[in-house]
């Protein structure tokens, strides 16, 4: 079944659409699944939510869950990690979509205090990539675009969204120390 067949059911007054074969599914706006995708029954995926190929939820699994699990791990494995940010030349962020631009000096501790745990990628918050991923990758700026990658600490506990599924390259924190 495609995800416009699915958009196509008139859903119930708590936003479930009935498939044929009796189970119930719930998407949010922009949700894209990619080809072969299975998703188990009562599946709640938050909006924005992208999914690869070839992706599998089991049954009754939330995508915050998922991103607690990602949390959880980040957490156990150490007190802090060292992500990527990038910014432009002159060590400012890019603005991409609605970002208000910040400034990133050397030594700097930024914060985001509106920014929450959620299985949002996409919500207030510092976005920050692992080592070696690189913003084009996820449709933010162009390979000929002039950024420039900076290390920055991560205390485990600010780390909002640590990535469900296909989605943990690029994360969103509350609060990072720029190290470069």
């Amino acid at each position: 079944m495609t995800v416009k067949e699915i958009y196509d059911i008139q859903p119930d007054s708590q936003g479930w659409r009935r498939l044929e074969n009796g189970n119930a599914v719930r998407l949010g706006d922009d949700v894209q699944l990619g080809n072969g995708v299975q998703l188990g029954n009562y599946v709640r995926l938050g909006d924005g939510v992208q999914l690869g190929d070839y992706v599998r939820l089991g049954n009754n699994i939330t995508s915050a869950q998922l991103n607690e699990q990602r949390r959880k791990f980040y957490i156990d494995t150490a007190p802090f990690h060292i992500f990527t940010k990038w910014v432009t030349r002159d060590r400012l962020s890019p603005g991409w979509g609605n970002a208000a631009v910040i400034s990133y000096p050397v030594g700097a501790v930024i914060e985001e205090p509106a920014a929450e745990i959620s299985d949002r990628q996409c919500a207030p918050g510092l976005h920050v990539f692992r080592p070696g991923v690189r913003p084009e990758w996820y449709g933010l700026g162009t390979p000929d675009h002039e950024y420039i990658p900076l290390d920055v600490k991560v205390m485990s506990e600010d780390i909002c969204f640590a990535g469900i599924a296909d989605m943990d390259a690029k994360l969103r924190v509350r609060k990072l120390e720029v190290l470069t």
